[in-house]
């Protein structure tokens, strides 16, 4: 807001437009919008400011609700490929020299045969199932995105190899214990999961071709497994 002042100051010409939150007379903190211009008087010299105020709150609650769309998978509820490579850019862009962790893909076994065999809505609800399997065991700040198709990524930031076993050990195990009932059906499903380590001078897709790499491995190897990349 002091910049915006300035800025209106130095530019008499210019409307300059800032958006903000405030606390109002209730205590309520709310969005605004302004647009400030210099006043000048007869000799063109600048007096001082004449600002617009309005209430944007509404129309920012639109904007966050179509970001949360945008960047959420409709189905599952948790974060989409676009959110995760958002988030995954700007955490490697944290990590100090000596940091990092691991990223598991996570891919639902044979599950084309629980579409062919049952339909869409019984595919649907195994994706639904697992996703809620896997955010019951990760940690609070971990990150799981679906990835696409039947395939989720689960970032944990901080994560030893062992650690990260333990932790994709659970989700695995989970899903494993789980059942989808779809039209007197009781479904069955387990997961493979394909673990790579990152730090600070992996770039994100060598880390996802990495942890690609292991699930087919996982898969080649028998399924319902964990594989760690080289």
């Amino acid at each position: 807001m002091r910049q915006a002042h300035l800025d209106a100051l130095a530019d008499p010409a210019r409307t300059v437009t800032v958006e903000y939150r405030a606390v109002t007379a209730s205590g309520a903190l709310c969005w605004f919008e302004t647009h400030t211009r210099a006043v000048l008087d007869d000799d063109g010299a600048v007096t001082g400011v004449v600002s617009a105020v309005r209430d944007v709150a509404h129309r920012k609650t639109v904007e966050q609700r179509l970001v949360h769309a945008a960047l959420t998978d409709r189905l599952t509820g948790v974060p989409n490929r676009r959110a995760f490579d958002g988030f995954f850019d700007l955490l490697l862009s944290g990590v100090g020299p000596d940091e990092g962790g691991c990223v598991a893909m996570f891919d639902i076994d044979h599950f084309k045969r629980v579409n062919d065999q049952f339909g869409h809505a019984a595919g649907d609800e195994v994706l639904r199932n697992v996703a809620e399997c896997a955010r019951g065991k990760i940690r609070d700040f971990d990150y799981i995105a679906r990835f696409g198709g039947e395939e989720f990524l689960i970032v944990l930031p901080g994560a030893t190899p062992e650690q990260a076993e333990l932790i994709c050990n659970r989700v695995r195990a989970a899903a494993a214990a789980s059942m989808a009932m779809i039209n007197g059906h009781l479904i069955r499903i387990t997961v493979s999961g394909g673990v790579a380590h990152y730090d600070a001078t992996t770039p994100m897709e060598a880390v996802l071709a990495a942890a690609d790499a292991a699930l087919y491995d996982a898969k080649r190897s028998g399924r319902d497994r964990l594989a760690f990349a080289a």
